[in-house]
Formats: structure tokens, C-alpha cells, sequence
């Protein structure tokens, strides 16, 4: 079984951008992720080789200019959710599913058609559990 690989805070943006394309080069990342946070080039390809290092990320050199390195991703964002979600869930919940629901059920303005939703998926727990 594969180990889960832990994605950071700070390296979330560029799989973000891998996860919604095929490939990309360093500069396509860079661009991606420094329009929307105030992130330096080097910080963004250091996080890059970071993701390499964790085998969340591999690159192939452009067949046409050796200096341009296409990048992918190696692990699916599913994968990844899980893995954060259950460290979310032990760490401020001590894994209790219905300790997390009921804090953000109790702290939250939810409309009557949410209601019916978490209504209908509990519904549907209850009847697959037996």
C-alpha cells in the first residue's frame, strides 16, 4: 500500500495547479501561484522540489529546450483530501465524525435544503449500517 503523502499548507497551491492540468512548467506554477498570494519565484520552485523529494511531483525535461522541466502529479487530489481530512479529524476532534458535525452544524446558519441534504446522507448511513 502506497504511504499517504502529506502536502503542507504552502505546497497546496501548486498541487492545486498540477491537479487541474495535465503537466506544467515551473513558470506556468510560478504564474498561477503568485497571482493569487504574495509568494516569491524561488519559494514556489523550492516548494516544487519539495514536492519532488515527497514523490507528490515528477518532471520530464522538454524534448526541445533542455532548461524547461515539465512537471506533473503523482498522487490524486482524493488521496491527499483523506489523509488531511483524517489529521483534521484527530487532531481537533479526537476522531469523532459527530463531534466535528455537531460543532459545525451547531455553528452554522444552514439553509432548510442543507438540512434535507445532511438529512438524506445520514438517512443513507443508517440504512447501510444496518
Amino acid at each position: 500500500m502506497k504511504e499517504k503523502i502529506n502536502i503542507t499548507e504552502a505546497e497546496w497551491p501548486i498541487m492545486e495547479v498540477l491537479w487541474l492540468r495535465p503537466t506544467a512548467t515551473a513558470a506556468e506554477i510560478v504564474e498561477q501561484v503568485t497571482s493569487s498570494r504574495q509568494v516569491s519565484m524561488r519559494t514556489v520552485k523550492t516548494l516544487i522540489r519539495r514536492l519532488i523529494a515527497k514523490d507528490a511531483v515528477a518532471f520530464e525535461v522538454d524534448a526541445h529546450d533542455s532548461r524547461i522541466y515539465h512537471y506533473r502529479a503523482l498522487v490524486l487530489r482524493p488521496e491527499v483530501m483523506e489523509g488531511k481530512n483524517k489529521s483534521f479529524l484527530g487532531q481537533l476532534y479526537g476522531n469523532s465524525v459527530s463531534e466535528m458535525l455537531s460543532h459545525f452544524i451547531t455553528n452554522s446558519d444552514l439553509k432548510k435544503e442543507e438540512i434535507e441534504h445532511l438529512q438524506a446522507i445520514l438517512k443513507q448511513k443508517e440504512i447501510e449500517n444496518g
